[in-house]
């Protein structure tokens, strides 16, 4: 990770940004063709076992694929799973897919299942195409793409709940303290500086938004820390679209991710 960005700072903010680094999974977006039921991928048709009800919203309708991470292909990171299948599931005949903004913890437009050992029979891509008889409304991965991930060290320079914890302010209070009328010149590298290192998503680190980290307003949420998020990508074949260019985040608490408990995985996403 470039670190250009740092010489920009006061001396001693830098040193405290530095001390803000945490290692993270980068995701990587790559077409390349059928896979799989196992694979990590997005979109398409994953591993579900018959032993188990198929996901579906409150309207009994399925919900679909959005991603699912087998952390058997993946590199080990501390207090996350390194073997098993963790998947995602969202309403696409939601306008919001699935996300309650009035209660994010209300999972019925979305599912996420971790399957520690994904031995059992699982529905073929062909049963579970049986299962969609209605066109989705609003798609979000147009196809099925494998998903690559590689360790990395992050920044604490997200605009998020985690930054004004850290900082006691928000990301643009901070900047404007130091750089005044540079502040929009400098806001503009860091997010540069983020994205590039964030991959197409990613497995723990901090979170981004395209809006406001529904954290910040609503205490019951601040334990939790980033589980998975999946960006909007597009070009060369791929195309994943949170609405206009958003992001998708899933958070869950630091206890719950010991255990290996996803039961109170909670998701939101945002968009310009």
């Amino acid at each position: 990770m470039s670190l250009q960005i740092l010489e920009k700072f006061p001396t001693h903010l830098g040193k405290q940004i530095m001390k803000s680094s945490k290692s993270f999974i980068a995701l990587n977006v790559e077409k390349s063709g059928e896979l799989p039921l196992t694979a990590s991928k997005s979109g398409g048709y994953g591993y579900f076992p018959k032993s188990k009800a198929f996901p579906t919203n409150s309207d009994g309708q399925p919900l679909y694929l959005l991603a699912q991470l087998n952390f058997s292909e993946l590199p080990p990171l501390p207090s996350y799973p390194t073997s098993g299948i963790l998947a995602f599931y969202v309403d696409l005949y939601d306008d919001l897919i699935g996300m309650d903004l009035e209660n994010y913890k209300n999972r019925s437009g979305y599912a996420v299942h971790y399957f520690e050992n994904p031995s059992e029979n699982s529905y073929s891509k062909e049963e579970q195409a049986d299962f969609y008889t209605e066109e989705p409304e609003y798609v979000v991965v147009e196809g099925e793409y494998k998903l690559t991930g590689e360790i990395r060290e992050t920044l604490l320079l997200q605009d998020c709940f985690e930054f004004e914890q850290y900082y006691g302010k928000n990301i643009y209070e901070l900047i404007e303290e130091h750089f005044n009328d540079a502040t929009d010149d400098i806001l503009d590298e860091i997010y540069d500086f983020v994205s590039a290192n964030d991959g197409d998503g990613k497995i723990g680190g901090f979170p981004s938004f395209t809006q406001e980290d529904p954290r910040i307003h609503n205490k019951d949420l601040q334990q939790d820390i980033l589980l998975f998020q999946l960006d909007s990508s597009y070009g060369e074949g791929i195309e994943i679209m949170w609405g206009d260019c958003g992001i998708g985040n899933f958070f869950i608490h630091p206890d719950d991710l010991r255990r290996m408990n996803f039961e109170h995985v909670w998701y939101n996403w945002d968009c310009s």
